[in-house]
């Protein structure tokens, strides 16, 4: 097991030297942001892909042939201390050690990439290429292996992630055929008869809303549609609408703009974080009051929540707020950004807003808590896969 992944560690090559609470009163009035540029702090620190404080040179860039999808990693029993780098771009897998960004190459080509998610502990790599969901061994990953799929789980498949239901990792992903939208809840199967993973389906629910994406919450998940997040618990076959707060704007002028959901997070049982494009707000589902709201400095793409910490990306900057306040916290400048990290499950903090307003939170993700930490991105000026940079922001 892991026999050529270990081959590939035990060589590695050195490191090249306030705003106000706001009532909800049909649209939300904005506050004015508080923050002065002398009052952010550093919280998180950008830097590229194989940096290290010996180097004295930057790393090279990867000759990456196609956009940037996702990245992860992952170690391995036997070395613990090589980070191992799995990043999916639109023509297929690129595999390498995360230290040494010259080892990086492609591994698996697969046509029109969308989505991968890493199972380490099940050995098992999970892809959606040209709307097909396919399951890769993580031992094929190192060169010389058969790149062939153990199996295609599915088609028709627009959206993946991995989140913790019920106490254990299942696999959640969505079909669209035509008008009609499902999703499907998975589990790893214990079957010692094969000599792989293999996966049984748990659940397949039909919605009847559109949506664009999957969400995990504590114990359901979240879809973003039109004019609503449905809330769905897989497991009851119960589902809960939240409506879309309006965006917040200054003055009393009042507006219908909805925005396209990014983002939530449950921070007690009853108050969710919901993320926007170009607004945040904090809302309680039982009194459907939006507890605060504010508008982002920039139009933003994604959204990485590392508690007690979003992270939110724009085209130029990566603004830093406090999940639970809003709070401005820090700006990061960095042209061209895009957020490549999965969506991470977050653990509710108690049962009061108040709780968030320290530097606590809890959260669990995928792979191990230290890395959990860490959120990739990429950075580029180029076109396609042209001058695309993995770049690591970290805890400061």
């Amino acid at each position: 097991m892991f026999t050529k992944v270990r081959e590939l560690v035990r060589k590695p090559k050195p490191s090249k030297p306030n705003e106000a609470a706001l009532p909800h009163n049909g649209a939300p009035i904005a506050a004015a942001e508080p923050a002065r540029p002398e009052q952010l702090r550093e919280v998180f620190k950008l830097a590229p892909l194989g940096t290290s404080t010996a180097a004295r040179t930057d790393p090279p860039n990867i000759p990456f042939t196609s956009n940037l999808v996702s990245v992860s990693t992952f170690t391995i029993p036997a070395n613990r201390a090589v980070q191992l780098l799995v990043a999916a771009c639109e023509d297929g897998i690129w595999f390498g050690r995360a230290a040494d960004p010259g080892s990086v190459k492609l591994s698996i080509a697969l046509p029109k990439v969308t989505a991968c998610v890493l199972m380490p502990e099940e050995e098992a790599l999970l892809v959606i290429s040209d709307r097909e969901l396919l399951l890769f061994s993580t031992q094929c990953l190192p060169p010389g292996q058969a790149k062939s799929p153990l199996q295609k789980l599915d088609k028709n498949v627009d959206s993946l992630i991995t989140t913790f239901l019920q106490g254990k990792q299942m696999v959640v992903y969505s079909t669209r055929k035509g008008g009609d939208y499902k999703v499907h809840v998975f589990e790893p199967a214990e079957d010692g008869d094969l000599p792989h993973a293999s996966f049984e389906k748990l659940h397949e629910l039909s919605i009847t809303s559109p949506f664009t994406s999957l969400h995990p919450l504590t114990s359901r998940l979240a879809l973003p549609c039109a004019f609503h997040w449905e809330l769905l618990d897989p497991s009851r076959f119960r589902s809960e609408h939240v409506a879309h707060p309006k965006k917040p704007v200054s003055g009393r002028v009042r507006r219908e703009d909805v925005g396209r959901g990014l983002g939530c997070v449950e921070l007690t049982g009853e108050v969710l974080l919901l993320v926007y494009d170009e607004y945040g707000a904090i809302l309680d589902r039982t009194s459907k009051q939006v507890v605060r709201s504010t508008v982002w400095k920039n139009k933003v793409s994604r959204a990485a929540f590392r508690p007690p910490y979003v992270l939110l990306f724009g085209a130029s900057m990566v603004e830093v707020r406090h999940m639970g306040t809003l709070e401005l916290v820090q700006l990061l400048q960095a042209e061209g950004v895009r957020c490549l990290s999965l969506p991470m499950q977050v653990r509710p903090k108690r049962e009061r807003l108040e709780n968030w307003e320290g530097e606590g939170g809890e959260e669990v993700g995928v792979g191990a808590a230290a890395a959990a930490e860490e959120v990739w991105a990429c950075m580029s000026a180029g076109v396609g896969g042209e001058g695309q940079r993995i770049v690591r922001l970290s805890r400061a």
